[in-house]
């Protein structure tokens, strides 16, 4: 077991909790919404 202070435990959920958000966004609303993004972030260059 990996001795974690308590500050860096509560960083690690709080970026598991962020990545677990963003996978469901995108398994809920599926790639296109993503690719519409790439997309829109390369016509603006």
């Amino acid at each position: 077991m990996i001795d974690l202070s308590w500050e860096q435990l509560v960083a690690l959920a709080l970026v598991l909790g962020f990545a677990g958000f963003v996978m469901w966004c995108f398994l809920k609303y599926g790639g296109d919404t993503i690719t519409y993004y790439y997309k829109d972030d390369e016509q603006g260059k």
